[in-house]
């Protein structure tokens, strides 16, 4: 499994790996990137954590996601 971080930076929202410090991807909002994230997990097992601006640790979302 995959684990992935989103977290703030100067120039937006990043998506990375964990452990890396280069950026998968970076959006100019927290919502833009979590509206991107489901086409971009899509296919993948991995665990995104979510955290806030001021770095503090939100929620994980896992995919695949279970569907209802």
């Amino acid at each position: 499994m995959d684990s992935y971080q989103i977290c703030a930076s100067e120039i937006g929202w990043e998506l990375r790996r964990a452990g890396s410090t280069e950026a998968t991807k970076v959006m100019p909002s927290k919502e833009d990137m979590l509206g991107f994230l489901p086409r971009y997990m899509d296919g993948k097992t991995a665990l995104v954590k979510i955290y806030g601006r001021n770095g503090s640790f939100e929620c994980e979302q896992r995919y695949p996601q279970a569907r209802m």
